[in-house]
C-alpha cells in the first residue's frame, strides 16, 4: 500500500546507503515531507527533512516537533534538508501530520538555513 505524500506529511523511510553521499541519513528515519503539494503530486523527487531524537548540538534550524509516533523529543533538522525518491517515500509508514504552528518554525528555519531572510 502506498503512503500518500503530502506537504508537512511525516514518514516513516527507509533510505538505502549511498556511497557518494555517506554523511547522507540512510536506514528508518523520520521525515517531514517540505515540498509544494503539486511536487508532492507529480515531481518523481521530493523536498523532504530528517527528523532525529538524537542531537549532539541544537542549531537555532532545529525545530522540535511533537507527535503521537514519538515517544522521545525529536527535531526536523532543517540544516539536511534533501531530495528524496517519491517512491522511497511512497513505501515508507504514514505517521501523521506536522502541527501548523511547527509546520511555520520550521519555514523559518529553512528561510534561516538558506539564507533567505
Amino acid at each position: 500500500m502506498k503512503t500518500t505524500l503530502t506537504r508537512a506529511a511525516i514518514i516513516l523511510a527507509d533510505i538505502p546507503y549511498t556511497e557518494y553521499n555517506p554523511h547522507q541519513h540512510h536506514g528508518k528515519h523520520y521525515y517531514v515531507i517540505v515540498s509544494n503539494e503539486k511536487a508532492c503530486t507529480y515531481s518523481p523527487v521530493v523536498q523532504a527533512i530528517p527528523m532525529s531524537s538524537n542531537i549532539k548540538r541544537h542549531l537555532p534550524v532545529q525545530i522540535e516537533v511533537q507527535a503521537d509516533c514519538f515517544s522521545r523529543r525529536t527535531f526536523a533538522l532543517a540544516e539536511q534538508m534533501t531530495l528524496l525518491p517519491r517512491t522511497i517515500l511512497e513505501e515508507g509508514k504514514y505517521c501523521g501530520q506536522m502541527p501548523i504552528k511547527a509546520m511555520d518554525e520550521l519555514q523559518k528555519a529553512i528561510k534561516r538555513q538558506l539564507a533567505l531572510d
